[in-house]
Protein backbone atom coordinates (compact mmCIF):
# COMPACT_ATOMS: atom_id res chain seq x y z
CA UNK A 1 0.00 0.00 0.00
CA UNK A 2 2.90 2.22 0.67
CA UNK A 3 4.36 1.56 -2.60
CA UNK A 4 1.24 2.66 -4.36
CA UNK A 5 1.27 5.52 -2.37
CA UNK A 6 4.60 6.69 -3.30
CA UNK A 7 4.44 6.31 -7.04
CA UNK A 8 0.97 8.24 -6.85
CA UNK A 9 3.04 10.88 -5.37
CA UNK A 10 5.95 10.72 -7.84
CA UNK A 11 3.14 10.96 -10.63
CA UNK A 12 1.43 13.16 -9.48
CA UNK A 13 4.93 15.62 -9.23
CA UNK A 14 5.39 15.99 -12.77
CA UNK A 15 9.02 17.59 -11.92
CA UNK A 16 10.30 14.54 -10.98
CA UNK A 17 8.84 12.34 -14.02
CA UNK A 18 10.73 14.38 -16.67
CA UNK A 19 14.06 14.50 -14.98
CA UNK A 20 14.06 10.33 -15.09
CA UNK A 21 12.75 10.44 -18.62
CA UNK A 22 15.45 12.50 -19.29
CA UNK A 23 18.21 10.86 -17.65
CA UNK A 24 16.99 7.53 -18.98
CA UNK A 25 17.26 8.90 -22.66
CA UNK A 26 20.57 10.68 -21.73
CA UNK A 27 22.20 7.04 -20.47
CA UNK A 28 20.89 5.04 -23.51
CA UNK A 29 22.75 7.09 -25.93
CA UNK A 30 26.06 7.34 -24.07
CA UNK A 31 25.86 3.42 -24.12
CA UNK A 32 25.40 3.43 -27.57
CA UNK A 33 28.38 6.01 -28.14
CA UNK A 34 30.76 4.59 -26.30
CA UNK A 35 29.39 1.15 -27.42
CA UNK A 36 30.16 2.12 -31.39
CA UNK A 37 33.69 3.40 -30.07
CA UNK A 38 35.11 0.51 -28.29
CA UNK A 39 34.19 -1.36 -31.56
CA UNK A 40 36.17 1.29 -33.52
CA UNK A 41 39.24 0.89 -31.57
CA UNK A 42 38.62 -2.71 -31.41
CA UNK A 43 38.74 -2.52 -35.69
CA UNK A 44 41.74 0.03 -35.36
CA UNK A 45 43.54 -2.66 -33.02
CA UNK A 46 43.00 -5.20 -35.85
CA UNK A 47 44.04 -3.50 -38.63
CA UNK A 48 47.45 -2.32 -37.08
CA UNK A 49 48.10 -6.19 -36.32
CA UNK A 50 46.86 -7.35 -39.15
CA UNK A 51 49.43 -4.99 -41.29
CA UNK A 52 52.29 -5.55 -38.63
CA UNK A 53 52.05 -9.40 -39.56
CA UNK A 54 52.26 -8.43 -43.35
CA UNK A 55 54.96 -6.20 -42.73
CA UNK A 56 56.86 -9.40 -40.89
CA UNK A 57 56.01 -11.89 -43.49
CA UNK A 58 57.32 -9.24 -46.33
CA UNK A 59 60.41 -8.10 -44.55
CA UNK A 60 61.37 -12.38 -44.57
CA UNK A 61 60.60 -12.93 -48.51
CA UNK A 62 63.62 -12.72 -50.57
CA UNK A 63 64.05 -9.35 -51.97
CA UNK A 64 65.54 -9.36 -55.47
CA UNK A 65 68.70 -7.68 -56.07
CA UNK A 66 69.51 -5.85 -59.71
CA UNK A 67 72.65 -6.79 -60.48
CA UNK A 68 74.24 -4.03 -62.18
CA UNK A 69 76.17 -5.68 -65.14
CA UNK A 70 79.62 -4.52 -66.41
CA UNK A 71 79.57 -2.29 -69.69
CA UNK A 72 80.27 -4.68 -72.84
CA UNK A 73 83.71 -3.76 -74.45
CA UNK A 74 83.02 -2.04 -78.26
CA UNK A 75 83.64 -4.34 -80.74
CA UNK A 76 86.99 -3.27 -82.90
CA UNK A 77 85.78 -2.36 -86.68
CA UNK A 78 87.35 -5.02 -89.02
CA UNK A 79 89.53 -4.49 -91.57
CA UNK A 80 87.94 -4.15 -94.94
CA UNK A 81 89.95 -6.01 -97.35
CA UNK A 82 91.59 -4.44 -100.08
CA UNK A 83 89.77 -5.10 -103.56
CA UNK A 84 92.36 -6.14 -105.79
CA UNK A 85 91.30 -6.07 -109.53
CA UNK A 86 90.93 -9.47 -110.92
CA UNK A 87 93.69 -9.95 -113.89
CA UNK A 88 92.04 -10.43 -117.19
CA UNK A 89 93.45 -13.04 -119.18
CA UNK A 90 93.67 -12.62 -122.81
CA UNK A 91 91.28 -14.90 -124.26
CA UNK A 92 92.49 -16.73 -127.42
CA UNK A 93 89.77 -17.58 -129.70
CA UNK A 94 89.29 -21.19 -130.76
CA UNK A 95 89.74 -20.56 -134.42
CA UNK A 96 92.94 -18.83 -133.51
CA UNK A 97 94.45 -21.76 -131.43
CA UNK A 98 93.40 -23.54 -134.25
CA UNK A 99 95.36 -22.08 -136.66
CA UNK A 100 98.05 -21.76 -134.21
CA UNK A 101 98.34 -25.27 -133.98
CA UNK A 102 97.98 -25.97 -137.66
CA UNK A 103 101.30 -22.99 -138.27
CA UNK A 104 103.29 -25.59 -135.67
CA UNK A 105 102.46 -28.57 -137.10
CA UNK A 106 103.53 -27.43 -140.53
CA UNK A 107 106.78 -25.47 -139.19
CA UNK A 108 108.02 -28.83 -137.78
CA UNK A 109 107.00 -31.27 -140.79
CA UNK A 110 109.41 -28.27 -142.72
CA UNK A 111 111.45 -29.09 -140.31
CA UNK A 112 111.59 -32.73 -140.28
CA UNK A 113 111.31 -32.86 -144.61
CA UNK A 114 114.82 -30.30 -144.57
CA UNK A 115 116.53 -32.36 -142.15
CA UNK A 116 115.85 -35.36 -144.25
CA UNK A 117 116.48 -34.03 -146.92
CA UNK A 118 120.00 -32.66 -145.75
CA UNK A 119 120.48 -36.26 -144.75
CA UNK A 120 119.72 -37.84 -147.91
CA UNK A 121 121.55 -35.47 -149.75
CA UNK A 122 124.72 -35.86 -147.72
CA UNK A 123 124.21 -39.68 -147.91
CA UNK A 124 124.10 -39.49 -151.53
CA UNK A 125 127.36 -37.18 -152.05
CA UNK A 126 130.17 -39.33 -152.47
CA UNK A 127 133.17 -38.80 -150.29
CA UNK A 128 135.74 -36.44 -151.56
CA UNK A 129 133.20 -35.98 -154.79
CA UNK A 130 133.88 -33.30 -157.32
CA UNK A 131 137.39 -31.57 -155.30
CA UNK A 132 141.02 -31.84 -156.56
CA UNK A 133 143.92 -33.12 -153.77
CA UNK A 134 145.25 -29.67 -153.93
CA UNK A 135 141.79 -28.33 -152.19
CA UNK A 136 142.14 -31.51 -149.57
CA UNK A 137 145.35 -30.75 -148.91
CA UNK A 138 144.57 -27.06 -147.80
CA UNK A 139 141.79 -29.12 -145.45
CA UNK A 140 144.65 -31.18 -144.00
CA UNK A 141 147.33 -28.01 -143.53
CA UNK A 142 144.53 -25.86 -141.74
CA UNK A 143 143.51 -28.98 -139.32
CA UNK A 144 147.42 -29.49 -138.47
CA UNK A 145 148.16 -25.86 -137.50
CA UNK A 146 145.43 -26.16 -135.01
CA UNK A 147 145.79 -29.79 -134.00
CA UNK A 148 148.17 -30.05 -130.49
CA UNK A 149 149.49 -33.56 -129.19
CA UNK A 150 147.70 -33.59 -125.99
CA UNK A 151 150.21 -33.26 -123.15
CA UNK A 152 148.32 -36.65 -121.45
CA UNK A 153 148.50 -38.61 -124.36
CA UNK A 154 152.18 -37.67 -124.92
CA UNK A 155 152.60 -38.73 -121.20
CA UNK A 156 150.97 -42.09 -121.58
CA UNK A 157 152.13 -43.22 -124.93
CA UNK A 158 148.90 -42.83 -127.00
CA UNK A 159 149.57 -43.56 -130.26
CA UNK A 160 146.22 -43.86 -133.08
CA UNK A 161 144.39 -42.69 -135.83
CA UNK A 162 140.93 -40.92 -136.27
CA UNK A 163 139.21 -41.23 -139.17
CA UNK A 164 136.35 -38.23 -139.51
CA UNK A 165 133.88 -37.43 -141.57
CA UNK A 166 131.89 -33.64 -142.17
CA UNK A 167 129.98 -31.82 -144.89
CA UNK A 168 131.42 -28.45 -146.53
CA UNK A 169 128.80 -25.99 -147.61
CA UNK A 170 129.28 -23.73 -150.51
CA UNK A 171 129.45 -20.72 -147.50
CA UNK A 172 132.07 -22.45 -146.48
CA UNK A 173 129.87 -23.82 -143.37
CA UNK A 174 130.46 -27.22 -141.70
CA UNK A 175 127.85 -29.77 -140.41
CA UNK A 176 127.61 -33.20 -139.30
CA UNK A 177 131.20 -33.60 -137.85
CA UNK A 178 131.41 -37.07 -137.06
CA UNK A 179 133.87 -39.78 -136.35
CA UNK A 180 133.90 -42.79 -138.43
CA UNK A 181 136.51 -44.94 -136.79
CA UNK A 182 139.29 -44.39 -134.26
CA UNK A 183 142.01 -46.68 -133.25
CA UNK A 184 143.38 -43.51 -130.76
CA UNK A 185 140.96 -43.69 -127.41
CA UNK A 186 138.92 -40.97 -125.88
CA UNK A 187 141.57 -38.40 -125.54
CA UNK A 188 142.70 -38.14 -128.84
CA UNK A 189 139.15 -38.42 -130.35
CA UNK A 190 138.53 -35.07 -128.31
CA UNK A 191 141.24 -33.51 -129.80
CA UNK A 192 140.85 -34.45 -133.35
CA UNK A 193 137.00 -32.79 -133.14
CA UNK A 194 138.38 -29.68 -131.19
CA UNK A 195 140.90 -29.12 -133.94
CA UNK A 196 138.26 -29.46 -136.70
CA UNK A 197 136.35 -27.30 -135.37
CA UNK A 198 138.75 -24.52 -134.69
CA UNK A 199 140.11 -24.69 -138.54
CA UNK A 200 136.72 -24.81 -140.01
CA UNK A 201 137.22 -21.29 -140.40
CA UNK A 202 140.33 -21.46 -141.76
CA UNK A 203 138.60 -23.88 -145.40
CA UNK A 204 139.04 -22.95 -148.56
CA UNK A 205 134.79 -22.60 -149.95
CA UNK A 206 133.92 -25.29 -152.65
CA UNK A 207 131.97 -24.56 -155.39
CA UNK A 208 129.73 -27.16 -154.32
CA UNK A 209 128.25 -28.64 -151.30
CA UNK A 210 130.80 -31.77 -150.61
CA UNK A 211 131.43 -34.72 -148.06
CA UNK A 212 134.56 -35.06 -146.88
CA UNK A 213 136.45 -37.78 -145.08
CA UNK A 214 139.85 -37.16 -143.97
CA UNK A 215 142.29 -39.42 -141.35
CA UNK A 216 143.95 -37.32 -138.65
CA UNK A 217 147.08 -39.18 -137.38
CA UNK A 218 148.90 -39.32 -133.64
CA UNK A 219 151.94 -40.46 -133.67
CA UNK A 220 155.18 -39.78 -131.49
CA UNK A 221 158.32 -39.57 -132.64
CA UNK A 222 161.16 -41.71 -130.96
Amino acid sequence: MKILQFLRRQIESPNKVGFIVAFTIYAIAITIIFGSFKSTELKQDGQSKLTMSLASINTQAPQKTHSTSAPKPKPKPKPKPKKTKPIEKKQVEPEQEVKQIQEEKDEEKQESSNTTSEGSQSESLAYNQGISDEFLAKIQMAISKKNKYPRIARIRGLEGEVLVEFILNIDGTMQGLKIIQSTAGDILNDSAIKAIKSASKDFPFPTQRVRIKIPIAYTLKS
